[in-house]
């Protein structure tokens, strides 16, 4: 007669179910293992591949870095009337001529081309002294004197009117007016006008240009 399937005496039997939950916990708690083990390699790696300069393995993964900040002191700026060095009996701004009885374009170019001439002159010195130089598209004149020159014996006032006629007509009004315009940093211009000086011929007129100049102060 064949023995029956059942529990083994004192109840000690085998529970499949069980069973295969311990089996099941024990695959779970191994993955887990295996999985921390494998993270623990993962980042260093990453960073090594985008940071060549970091070795993999190295505990010092983000290297001290320093920090400087410089701080800059703005240096206070005068303004002032620019003068020749070593200016004689003549002149002691930036001298320019020019000729009338010219079309006004062709007074005003001279004048342009004659000033931006001079003034390279005293830019060499400028920058030798370590001075900023000055730039004719931008320059801001305080003061010009300006010399009519008249035929001898004829009437210095009459020289005095040319020259103001050519300055108002011809520069102020033209492209050149910038010259002589105010802003926020430089006071409006401040002209004067004589009849005549020697070196001014009979059909020209001579300007003294005193440009500002900004300097530490």
């Amino acid at each position: 007669m064949p023995r029956s399937q059942g529990r083994r005496p004192n109840g000690v039997g085998e529970d499949d179910a069980g069973l295969a939950g311990w089996l099941y916990t024990d695959l779970l708690l191994g993955l887990a293992v295996v999985f921390l083990a494998g993270t623990s390699f993962f980042v260093p790696r990453i960073l090594a591949e985008e940071n060549p300069e970091v070795d993999e393995g190295t505990e010092d993964i983000f290297p001290e870095t320093t920090t400087t900040t410089t701080t800059t002191i703005p240096v206070d700026l005068c303004t002032s009337l620019y003068t020749v060095d070593g200016a004689q009996d003549k002149e002691d701004g930036i001298w320019v001529l020019v000729d009338r009885g010219q079309s006004q374009e062709a007074i005003v170019e001279q004048f342009l081309s004659s000033l931006a001439f001079e003034l390279g002159q005293e830019n060499n010195a400028l920058i030798a002294a370590g001075k900023q130089p000055f730039d004719v598209s931008t320059l801001r004149v305080g003061l010009m004197l300006v010399y009519g020159g008249y035929p001898s014996g004829g009437d210095p006032n009459r020289g005095q009117l040319d020259a103001r006629s050519l300055f108002e007509n011809d520069l102020v009004s033209t492209r050149a007016s910038y010259l002589f315009q105010a802003d926020d940093r430089f006071p409006a211009s401040i002209q004067r006008f004589f009849g005549t000086r020697k070196g001014v011929g009979q059909n020209q007129v001579g300007f003294d240009v005193f440009p500002y100049i900004e300097s530490p102060c």
